[in-house]
């Protein structure tokens, strides 16, 4: 599905998960990892809603999981579904490691 999305240019970011790391520390890297995919590659009109964010916030990056990712992705993302940008659905790709 990602190599597809991918293809066809809707492909919102990618993060890659490794099971020999069962510290969490990579999950702590997943919703900056993907605003800045989102910010720099793929959706850079979603640039200024997450420097917002930051600027506003600059603790955001300690805060949980569930906040980091509702204010530096779905929030820009909810912001430009009217946008000319976002008349196609994006998905995000996970990988993992398996050892």
């Amino acid at each position: 599905m990602a190599a597809w999305c991918e293809g066809e240019g809707i492909l919102l970011g990618e993060f890659f998960f490794s099971r020999a790391d069962g510290t969490g520390a990579q999950l702590a890297s997943l919703a900056p990892t993907l605003a800045y995919r989102m910010a720099v590659h793929t959706l850079k009109d979603a640039k200024e809603a997450i420097s917002d964010v930051v600027n506003h916030d600059p603790h955001i990056f300690l805060a949980p999981l569930a906040v980091q990712l509702k204010k530096l992705v779905l929030k820009p993302l909810s912001s430009m579904r009217h946008h000319s940008l976002c008349h196609h659905s994006r998905w995000a790709r996970r990988d993992s490691l398996a050892r």
